[in-house]
């Protein structure tokens, strides 16, 4: 989900800011661990760290890139 969603952190980081995107995906990553940790079974655990920190890890992974570039 990461690297499917990367394309995703560089639109929401060339429209806002590299900052905003961080922010947003480091929001988005603490989410789904934080929910992930409640999981009762797989599926909401797939959910939580699959999907949600994934997409939290893709909002940051572009625009950190970037930042260091």
């Amino acid at each position: 989900v990461t690297m499917l969603c990367a394309p995703l952190g560089s639109v929401v980081s060339n429209h806002l800011s590299c900052q905003v995107g961080i922010m947003l995906g480091g929001l988005l990553a603490s989410t789904g661990l934080i929910l992930g940790s409640f999981a009762t079974n797989l599926k909401h655990l797939y959910l939580t760290l699959g999907v949600l920190t994934g997409l939290g890890f893709a909002l940051c992974y572009s625009p950190a890139i970037a930042m260091v570039g």
